[in-house]
C-alpha cells in the first residue's frame, strides 16, 4: 500500500509498463500524472460522499502573516481550508485564544502595523492560492502559534498521506495506470481499464468500514460510512 500520493503515481506507473521498479518520472511527467489522478478523484466525488474534516496546526517562529496552501512557500503546507475556526498562542503552556477581525479590518493594518507585543486578534484574508492569517499586534518574540479549522477532501499535491477505506487504493492504482497506459502506449489500456472497473465493484460491496483518514488525506471521522449506498450507517 503506498504512503502517499508520490508513491501511488510511482506504482500506477510501474503498473502501466511505463517505469521500471527502479525509476521514477520527471519532473513533468509526475506534475502530469499528479493532474490526472485530481481528475480521478473528482469523478469519484469523494467531498459529496464525505463531510470536511478538522485539522490543528501548531508552527513555531512564524513570520507575519502565516499563510496556507499546497505552495511550497506557505507556512503551513495543507489544502487552503474552507473555514479558520480559532487562531491562538502559546504561553507558560497555556493556549490564549485571539478574536478574529473582519476581514475587511485589513486595509487598516498599515496604520496598526508598528505595535509589537502579543497578538490579540487576527485577520484572515480568503485569497487565492494561499490564505492568510494576519496577527495583531506584531509577536514581540517567537511564540507556539496554534491554528485549527476545517478543510475537504480536495486535491491531493505529491506530498498528501494516501489513506482511503479498503479498496480504494488499488482502485486509484490501476485507473491511474489506465490512463497512463493510454498516453504513453505502453501496455493495452484497456485490460487495466477491465481491472479498475472490477476493482470499484469489490470496493462497492464493502459496506460498514471504519473510516480513518490522515489529516492530509482528507476526513478524520469517527463515523461509519456504507460506499455501496453513499451513506453513513451511524457513529460509535
Amino acid at each position: 500500500m503506498p504512503d502517499t500520493v508520490r508513491d501511488l503515481i510511482k506504482d500506477a506507473g510501474v503498473t502501466a509498463g511505463v517505469l521500471e521498479p527502479s525509476e521514477e518520472f520527471s519532473g513533468t511527467d509526475v506534475v502530469d500524472a499528479l493532474k490526472q489522478l485530481n481528475r480521478i478523484l473528482e469523478q469519484l466525488n469523494l467531498d459529496k460522499n464525505f463531510p470536511p474534516y478538522k485539522f490543528r496546526e501548531k508552527v513555531t517562529g512564524a513570520g507575519n502573516p502565516i499563510t496556507i496552501g499546497n505552495d511550497p512557500s506557505a507556512t503551513i503546507q495543507m489544502r487552503r481550508p474552507n473555514i479558520i475556526t480559532s487562531v491562538g498562542y502559546v504561553l507558560g503552556g497555556v493556549l490564549n485564544p485571539l478574536r478574529e477581525l473582519p476581514e475587511d479590518n485589513f486595509d487598516n493594518y498599515s496604520t496598526m502595523e508598528t505595535d509589537v507585543g502579543y497578538p490579540d486578534y487576527y485577520i484572515v484574508r480568503r485569497e487565492w492560492p494561499l490564505m492568510s492569517i494576519q496577527l495583531y499586534p506584531q509577536m514581540a518574540s517567537n511564540l507556539d502559534i496554534v491554528v485549527t479549522g476545517e478543510t475537504s477532501f480536495g486535491e491531493w499535491n505529491l506530498d498528501t498521506n494516501v489513506d482511503l477505506p479498503d479498496g480504494y487504493h488499488a482502485y486509484l492504482e490501476y485507473k491511474l495506470a489506465e490512463r497512463l497506459a493510454l498516453r504513453y502506449g505502453n501496455i493495452s489500456f484497456e485490460l487495466l481499464k477491465s481491472e479498475a472497473e472490477e476493482i470499484l465493484a469489490n470496493v462497492k460491496r464493502v459496506n460498514n468500514k471504519s473510516l480513518l483518514v490522515s489529516k492530509r488525506g482528507a476526513i478524520t471521522s469517527k463515523g461509519r460510512y456504507n460506499i455501496y449506498n453513499d451513506s453513513h450507517g451511524g457513529f460509535k
